[in-house]
């Protein structure tokens, strides 16, 4: 109860909470988008038949869509 009281009272308390939640969500989704991107990027580089170019264009179909023009 206390702290909502000064969430409530105090604009700078409130801005800094919210800009602590704001870093945090940030920084998960980019270490969430970096484990996705080089898990991706190693079972690519692993498998020798197909280029890795070719695999990450297929691991990502947007980055497809924009480097073959679609």
């Amino acid at each position: 109860m206390l702290v909502a009281v000064l969430m409530w009272r105090s604009q700078i308390a409130h801005f800094t909470f919210l800009s602590a939640i704001v870093l945090s969500t940030i920084k998960n989704a980019g270490d969430f988008y970096m484990d996705v991107i080089s898990s991706k990027y190693e079972e690519a580089a692993s498998n020798s038949k197909v280029p890795v170019s070719k695999k990450i264009l297929s691991a990502s179909g947007a980055l497809a869509d924009v480097m073959l023009g679609k």
